[in-house]
């Protein structure tokens, strides 16, 4: 599921992209693999917001956001992926 929704992402299939990290977002959050969840939810952060969904992309960064604070790695969720900061500079400038 996560290959394809890469795939998918990279082949600019976007909401066919998002709809399969979604899924194994929620999958990933049943089995308690924060992880997994975290470096994926990154990924989805990045589609929902080429994809325009502002709230969702902002509710999802800040949940990664809590869950590297709490893990004490709350550079983790920008240093996975640099596309990241913009994001929340766009949300700090609104």
């Amino acid at each position: 599921m996560v290959s394809k929704g890469l795939i998918e992402a990279a082949s600019e299939n976007l909401e066919d992209a998002a709809i399969l990290l979604s899924r194994a977002f929620n999958v990933l959050l049943a089995a308690d693999d924060r992880f997994a969840a975290l470096r994926i939810g990154i990924d989805l952060t990045i589609l929902h917001s080429r994809l325009g969904f502002s709230g969702k992309t902002y509710e999802l960064l800040r949940r990664l956001i809590s869950w590297g604070a709490e893990t004490d790695m709350p550079s983790f969720v920008f240093a996975h992926d640099p596309r990241i900061v913009p994001i929340l500079s766009r949300r700090e400038s609104e």
